[in-house]
């Protein structure tokens, strides 16, 4: 006797396949998105490379504003062959004496160290130092990730970085040497005075950035990370050194929208800036809503079959 046997199509038993499997697919994407290092899904929100020729928040599509604490500091963009990357932002800073603050600030949206274990937020550029650092006098060169704690910089010769908070490493220091520690800012002019010492707990020291050298590109950057709900880490980065805190303090700082260059009260100071690069990792939520619309486009729809 014949046994009648229905031919079930191809594409039928993809669709079943698909359908019985589907689950475990998702869970296994969603546990490798989870397990993903946030450093590697960063998002570029500020890229200022200065091609279109100045140094407000122009043409460039992720270009920021920059200004100088003091009517005599001269701005201007210029092709720097030590760079080599086409036009930087140049600045030379006469002496000025008590408080006359002698520094260039560079400002953008507020961006805020997410909550989870692993966000960041990471500032880098280029700068080049004109005016070597050669003496004792002339070593308070100091770079910065502040915030405006809500009142930001505007204009030239402003008076609104009296509330600022952040970090600076201060190269106190001249020479081939480098100061090994990093410093915050409380409530206090960008600029001077308030600051202390944070605890360092790791950093590189050998060998130490060399700022006598007016050949020479410095590449620097600050990635500020989130440990716990109540505490981050502070980390300085130059030519190979780096100088590492953890801030759990009550002062701690999270939010930042300010790039600070300064230079000693007592030497001038002449510098080019190029390729500044603000960038922050996306939340995980962010990340898990990708998925689910991944997820949605992914499922099986039903196929027509003839009757």
């Amino acid at each position: 006797m014949k046994t009648n046997r229905r031919i079930v199509p191809a594409r039928l038993l993809a669709q079943r396949l698909l359908t019985r499997t589907y689950p475990f697919i998702v869970s296994a994407i969603s546990a490798a998105v989870v397990f993903v290092p946030y450093a590697s899904v960063a998002s570029v929100v500020v890229h200022d490379t200065f091609s279109d020729g100045g140094w407000t928040d122009g043409s460039d599509p992720q270009d920021i504003s920059w200004y100088k604490s003091h009517a005599d500091i001269q701005l201007s963009i210029t092709d720097d062959p030590v760079l080599g990357t086409g036009n930087a932002l140049h600045a030379d800073i006469p002496t000025l004496t008590l408080p006359d603050h002698r520094f260039v600030v560079g400002t953008f949206a507020p961006l805020t160290v997410g909550p989870h274990p692993g966000n960041y937020i990471r500032a880098s550029f280029d700068l080049r130092l004109h005016d070597p650092i050669v003496s004792e006098t002339d070593s308070n060169l100091r770079l910065g990730i502040l915030s405006s704690s809500g009142t930001p910089i505007t204009s030239d010769a402003f008076t609104t970085g009296d509330d600022d908070v952040g970090y600076g490493q201060g190269c106190e220091a001249y020479s081939s040497t480098f100061a090994s520690r990093l410093k915050w800012h409380l409530g206090a002019d960008i600029g001077g005075g308030g600051d202390g010492w944070l605890d360092t707990d790791t950093y590189t020291p050998d060998p130490p950035p060399v700022l006598n050298d007016s050949t020479i590109k410095h590449s620097v950057a600050w990635t500020i990370t989130r440990l716990t709900s109540s505490s981050i880490e502070v980390m300085f980065e130059m030519d190979g050194y780096s100088a590492t805190a953890i801030d759990s303090s009550e002062y701690r700082v999270e939010t930042f929208d300010e790039l600070v260059v300064r230079g000693s009260f007592s030497e001038p100071l002449d510098f080019t800036i190029d390729n500044v690069v603000v960038e922050e990792v996306p939340e995980p939520h962010s990340l898990l809503l990708m998925l689910g619309a991944w997820c949605l486009v992914m499922l099986p729809r039903p196929f027509n079959r003839a009757t």
